[in-house]
């Protein structure tokens, strides 16, 4: 008997906070504990995103309560399960793209690996390389050979690493500044301490490393308490939104540039414009510049993409995205615009997962952007409350 795969839902980062207040309506109680019951009935898979850790992060400390008990209550829901980074799923599309693959993305991760390619990340492996830094500083103040042998034959071993008794020697070192850069569980943190002191192997100590950043509760208690520090983590996790954002950017400046060139008698006819054939066109021919502009960062040297059909064959979550970002766009545009605010580009980073779950939730007005957008063979739904993704799934509240 073949078994039913999980419908994967992917809940907005309002819900885990409207449903971990304190004080719940008999309304919200009643949706939350049946969320708790999908969960344990495993009909459901609750799936979180990077966009969730670092979007539940506090600007203010004095909100860190509220957001300890919103991630406490992703998860309670979610566990580890997780999609890939948005610049990995992002890489992973345009490698179809480039290769004609008819291979799906993977996109899903049950191991908690929500954060982006460690590639551009500082490794606090090196940072705590203390038998390297040693080095340097005998270089630096240019001890003689003799003074050089004795200190190397008092903090070092045979293999160039730190001598296990060197604590005892010298005194602990100070670790203090790099806890505070670095997010790693005490626990994770003996382990590269015990690297450092020829106690544990390097593979043990990346190890630890990467158990630290799987861990939803505790990375996003992390950004908490870090979240005024510009650092490499903060910016390590944030930069590939911002490069994607950076990319659309470019394209909305251009076209808002356009318009305001325009004589204030054309200006009526302009926007009337944005709309039917002529807006398409131009919509497809920005989704095509920003997609070239991505190739270039990802693969550079690649043969330019022309055809907007293409993108929307292998990269069914960019598609989604962009033109989420070009349809807000159109409605600032409108006779009766509707201002874009700062949550629609949070909201178009997180419509890069929609061709990717079962249910995605987003707010009423985001519905009716993205709903539309999705390519059928995916059939995806987007809903506009926790009451209506019940609904979809055939439960009836009350």
């Amino acid at each position: 008997m073949q078994t039913m795969k999980p419908a994967i839902v992917y809940l907005d980062s309002c819900d885990y906070s409207a449903l971990s207040k304190p004080q719940l309506t008999e309304t919200e109680a009643q949706q939350l504990a049946t969320l708790r019951e999908l969960k344990l009935s495993r009909t459901v898979l609750f799936v979180y995103s990077g966009a969730h850790i670092s979007e539940m992060s506090p600007l203010d400390q004095k909100y860190a309560t509220a957001a300890v008990e919103r991630t406490s209550l992703m998860v309670e829901l979610c566990g580890r399960n997780t999609l890939i980074s948005f610049d990995r799923l992002i890489k992973a599309e345009l490698s179809r793209l480039v290769t004609r693959s008819s291979q799906s993305v993977t996109v899903l991760d049950r191991n908690g690996e929500w954060f982006p390619d460690l590639g551009s990340l500082m490794n606090p492996i090196d940072e705590i390389d203390v038998a390297g830094k040693l080095r340097q500083e005998m270089e630096k103040h240019a001890l003689n050979r003799k003074a050089r042998r004795m200190v190397k034959a008092t903090t070092t071993n045979n293999s160039g690493r730190l001598r296990s008794d060197v604590e005892k020697r010298f005194g602990q070192a100070d670790y203090s500044e790099l806890i505070d850069r670095v997010p790693m569980r005490p626990r994770d943190f003996t382990v590269l301490k015990n690297y450092v002191l020829g106690r544990a192997s390097r593979g043990e100590a990346n190890r630890a490393f990467l158990e630290s950043l799987r861990d939803p509760d505790y990375m996003a208690q992390w950004f908490i308490h870090n979240h005024h520090q510009l650092g490499p983590i903060v910016d390590w996790v944030r930069r590939p939104a911002r490069q994607l954002l950076e990319s659309c950017e470019k394209t909305i400046t251009e076209l808002r540039t356009h318009l305001a060139n325009l004589p204030e008698s054309d200006r009526p006819a302009a926007i009337r414009s944005v709309n039917g054939a002529s807006w398409e066109k131009l919509k497809q021919q920005g989704m095509i510049d920003i997609v070239n502009r991505l190739l270039t960062q990802v693969f550079p040297g690649t043969l330019a993409c022309d055809n907007a059909q293409d993108i929307e064959d292998f990269c069914p979550g960019v598609h989604v995205c962009i033109n989420t970002l070009y349809n807000s766009l159109q409605n600032s545009f409108t006779e009766s615009p509707r201002v874009m605010k700062a949550s629609d580009f949070v909201d178009i980073i997180h419509a890069l997962y929609v061709p990717y779950v079962s249910y995605f939730r987003a707010d009423r007005y985001m519905c009716s952007v993205v709903q539309p957008l999705i390519p059928k063979r995916f059939g995806t739904q987007v809903v506009a409350s926790p009451g209506k993704l019940l609904m979809a799934l055939g439960i009836q509240e009350g």
